[in-house]
């Protein structure tokens, strides 16, 4: 378990070059919906490769930006255990499971939506809140899951595929979803004390660690 908490986003990065392998082998026999699910899929794991192995930084981000009052850089609310957890259950439940069912729509849409919704968080942290023009993660969502859930969305709407029901019951089940998530990864298996921090050289990766930690002190000082 160590080691998988030490390397679950190059495992995911395994996957997603194994996955792209399948697509291209497959792609005349899928339809388009499918095989833009399945890029979704490769997406998603590429950005948590982007977010903790490179350029990295992620966690030191996250965990800078989540909390206004004290904060924990190497355990709170981001520990290496919630992230792994919460990452691997996200990407193969959520995006996954679409793929094998690319006739229910609300399946579809929950994580197209999710994609879209990652833009402000990125825009935000990295324009607004570390006044940097780019932040680990971004470039997949601007390239991958942006364009991505564009695309899906004009297909269902244009070709008369999905109906208000659809819609209702993929916001309903993406907000239950979303909102049960972040209180078992960010409250229930976020502990202040917890036992798996990140180590300094995760959390330095894209020197984001120095970067928070500057910017920090930054506002302090103003203040």
């Amino acid at each position: 378990m160590k080691f998988l908490r030490n390397h679950w986003y190059d495992v995911c990065g395994i996957i997603a070059v194994l996955t792209c392998i399948v697509l291209a082998v497959l792609w005349r026999q899928m339809d388009f919906i499918r095989i833009l699910l399945t890029l979704n899929f490769i997406v998603v794991l590429l950005h948590q490769f982007e977010e903790y192995r490179f350029p990295g930084g992620g966690p030191a981000m996250a965990n800078s930006s989540l909390r206004r009052g004290e904060t924990i850089y190497d355990r709170y609310p981001l520990n290496q255990n919630n992230a792994m957890i919460g990452n691997l259950f996200i990407s193969f439940t959520l995006y996954l499971i679409p793929i094998f069912f690319p006739n229910l729509l609300w399946l579809g849409i929950a994580p197209a939506l999710l994609g879209l919704v990652q833009i402000f968080p990125h825009v935000f942290v990295a324009w607004i809140g570390l006044k940097k023009f780019y932040t680990p993660g971004f470039l997949t969502v601007a390239l991958g899951h942006i364009p991505i859930a564009i695309i899906y969305f004009h297909y269902i709407s244009v070709n008369n595929l999905v109906s208000v029901r659809d819609w209702i019951i993929s916001v309903v089940y993406f907000l239950v979803y979303m909102g049960l998530s972040q209180v078992v990864f960010y409250k229930l298996l976020a502990p202040k004390d917890s036992k798996y921090p990140f180590p300094e050289e995760e959390l330095n990766r894209f020197h984001m660690l120095e970067k928070v930690r500057a910017l920090k002190k930054s506002n302090t000082e103003r203040v």
